[in-house]
């Protein structure tokens, strides 16, 4: 195999890994729609920019453990229950949770 076609391989078998991760709205979204959920924020506006916030702020620190952490937040929220995030299954204390 030459060595173009190992990188468009590699490259086809990374970028799907990339777009696994819920977006921040979309992780708003679904905690804003659970109600056993107590939360400060009211809009999907303020929880979103309040995760983007936090995504930029851990970026820039370049630490990757508590990027890891907030994306691992993410995932657990899409694939919870409403009852199972209220009970803080998603919660980490490395990362602030908004």
């Amino acid at each position: 195999m030459t060595s173009i076609a190992l990188r468009v391989l590699f490259l086809l078998s990374v970028v799907p890994l990339a777009a696994c991760e819920p977006s921040c709205e979309r992780t708003c979204e679904t905690l804003l729609a659970c109600d056993e959920l107590e939360t400060p924020l009211t809009s999907l506006q303020d929880c979103s920019d309040a995760c983007l916030t936090q995504e930029q702020l851990y970026e820039e620190w370049n630490d990757g453990e508590k990027q890891q952490a907030l994306s691992s937040f993410k995932n657990c929220v899409a694939d919870s229950e409403c009852s199972d995030i209220a009970e803080a299954v998603c919660y980490d204390e490395e990362i602030y949770s908004w």
